[in-house]
């Protein structure tokens, strides 16, 4: 939601309406940070600096700064007031438990796809395993969490080959529609979209094994795909 949030504030034309969807980016981030995600973190960082190093619109430069400000205070009280020593974990050289699940869960996916390389194990064959806990898994002595964290690896190990090549060409056919899209402002903030999704699945699986993130995403790309298909010739930005 991010960049739409950031689409609306570069093209509201009141005072009022700018200083709304401020509050709802400055809110949005800080929602962020207080879910502890790393990944959802890089990319969130990685849309805002995206967002001013590339989108321009009319005055984006008075817009910006604001933006800018406002956010750097925002994360600033929030680091004062919640531990985010988690988001740090693994960038420092510092090992935990979380991490190794993590590496244990790739490393089962990455055994899984070994053995089904071109199509795979099947969709959802990740979680029919045998379980040993909670939330961990064990298949032929490897072990891993019962959720690989990444949706690569899950692709990989699900679909193998040919499943994994029909999403990269699903990714890269939205890619040139999009690319059409004659509103600078709209086309980038389906730039802004998709790097959300490709860099957050990094660290998650959300958009394979979760329906409603899923379909979010799928009706936010269809959104684009049908504006780049159906504009009207002369609109531009």
């Amino acid at each position: 939601s991010l960049p739409l949030t950031l689409y609306l504030f570069s093209g509201a034309a009141s005072r009022k309406k700018r200083t709304w969807y401020l509050t709802c980016i400055v809110l949005n981030v800080l929602a962020t940070l207080i879910q502890l995600s790393r990944s959802s973190v890089v990319t969130t960082i990685l849309v805002m600096v995206a967002y001013l190093l590339f989108v321009k619109t009319k005055n984006s430069g008075r817009r910006k700064l604001p933006l800018l400000v406002i956010s750097i205070v925002g994360i600033v009280f929030m680091a004062s007031k919640v531990d985010l020593s988690r988001l740090t974990i693994g960038f420092f050289g510092d090992e935990s438990s979380f991490d190794k699940g993590r590496l244990e869960a790739f490393s089962l996916g990455w055994k899984l796809f070994s053995e089904n390389v071109v199509f795979g194990t099947g969709v959802g064959a990740f979680f029919s395993r045998v379980w040993i806990g909670s939330n961990l898994l064990i298949i032929d002595g490897v072990m891993g969490l019962i959720d690989p964290h990444c949706a690569y690896v899950l692709a990989l190990s699900e679909l193998g080959v040919v499943g994994t090549l029909v999403y990269c060409i699903f990714f890269i056919n939205v890619y040139l529609v999009i690319r059409k899209i004659d509103n600078s402002l709209i086309r980038h903030t389906a730039y802004l979209v998709i790097l959300s999704l490709l860099v957050n699945s990094v660290g998650g699986s959300q958009i394979i094994n979760e329906c409603a993130f899923a379909s979010i995403a799928c009706i936010y790309l269809a959104i684009f795909v049908g504006r780049a298909n159906y504009q009207t010739p002369k609109e531009t930005v």
